[in-house]
């Protein structure tokens, strides 16, 4: 069901001020775990659910289809490529190994990994896609990245004592990572090149982030599920600004996911999905 909202949030930066507005909300019983955006269309995935709902992505709460994935036991995040117009979704599967399953041409669902050509298992917990690579969380600290055709171009193996939530890839070949726990740290997002090596920790204290997204001018979101916070963080991970909080009844955001082409933002929470419109207005 479609909510609409007039809820705004006006933070300071002089000479601007940042004005965040919900513009809408899909709400479900199910727990939501992921949304992507592909020609215009919304998917959305749930919790222990074979089901893929699609809507029209302008938030309009007319269900346009239902697909079924025969097979699909425990989809954990979602992502859509641009470039090759496919999406993919991460399936954790069972306590041992799982697989990503990709959009087919002719409708439908196929498993994409492991593969022939790729037969290594992985246990995925999280996606992210830019520039037609598919990078890959494999559970509790690998990070896979794949290229057109499914073929992995890199593997990086971060600390055994870091179980890994989510990562992206910046424009500096880097990648920003959040954890779950780190062993005798409470340092829960940090930097890496792309051979493990560590960048740069970020001071901002997390409880649980779990998925990130980064923006056009190389600023990293953060959700933070257990803060029940979305924040801002600039290139070097420094605390810019705090866009969502719990006041905007933010209920236990989890997915994030940030069209590079709009000034949109849309959060997955506990049960629903939530579309933020976010605009700069001269002070």
């Amino acid at each position: 069901m479609l909510h609409s909202s007039r809820k705004c949030i006006v933070d300071i930066c002089r000479p601007y001020r940042r004005v965040v507005h919900q513009q809408g909300s899909l709400k479900f019983r199910e727990v939501v775990m992921g949304v992507a955006i592909l020609r215009s269309k919304m998917f959305i995935i749930f919790d222990y659910s074979p089901i893929v709902r699609v809507y029209h992505s302008d938030f309009t709460d007319m269900l346009l289809e239902e697909i079924d994935i025969p097979g699909m036991q425990y989809p954990h995040d979602i992502v859509a490529c641009g470039k090759t117009e496919k999406l993919y979704i991460a399936d954790m599967q069972n306590s041992h190994a799982g697989c990503i399953w990709r959009s087919a041409a002719e409708g439908g669902f196929h498993v994409y990994l492991p593969s022939s050509q790729q037969p290594e298992g992985l246990w995925p917990r999280s996606l992210a896609a830019a520039n037609g690579h598919l990078l890959v969380v494999s559970h509790p600290n690998v990070l896979l990245v794949y290229g057109l055709g499914g073929r992995r171009v890199s593997k990086v193996e971060l600390p055994r004592d870091m179980e890994v939530q989510h990562a992206v890839a910046t424009d500096h070949d880097t990648f920003v990572v959040s954890l779950s726990k780190a062993m005798n740290s409470l340092v829960l997002l940090r930097e890496f090149d792309l051979h493990g090596n560590p960048v740069r920790v970020c001071s901002v204290e997390f409880n649980l982030p779990v998925h990130l997204a980064v923006d056009r001018s190389g600023h990293v979101l953060v959700a933070d599920r257990y803060d029940q916070k979305v924040v801002v963080l600039d290139r070097r991970l420094g605390l810019k600004r705090v866009l969502l909080a719990e006041d905007e009844n933010l209920k236990e955001p989890r997915r994030l996911l940030l069209p590079p082409e709009l000034s949109q933002l849309y959060v997955c929470e506990l049960h629903n999905v939530s579309l933020w419109v976010v605009g700069m207005h001269q002070s």
